[in-house]
């Protein structure tokens, strides 16, 4: 299974971290205390620009990848009835 480098958005509050979940409203700050939910980001520029707007720092992991999650532009099939 091929693996990739991710980047999540994580600050430190009252000495615990939150991660960055990417679901913002007006009442929730988008920030959640599970790194299972944090929102990966495929570029680390992206992921610094999210940081800067929101705040927090930038981490890097590694996911292991499907083969379409390795491709920049989602995979469509097609059928070949219908082409």
């Amino acid at each position: 299974m091929p693996f990739a480098k991710r980047y999540g958005i994580e600050r430190l509050t009252a000495g615990s971290p939150e991660y960055y979940d990417g679901c913002e409203t007006p009442r929730y700050d988008g920030f959640s205390p599970d790194r299972e939910d944090a929102e990966l980001f495929r570029s680390e520029a992206k992921a610094q620009r999210r940081a800067d707007r929101v705040g927090g720092e930038v981490f890097a992991t590694t996911v292991m990848v499907t083969l379409a999650d390795g491709f920049k532009a989602p995979v469509i099939q097609v059928s070949a009835r219908a082409a």
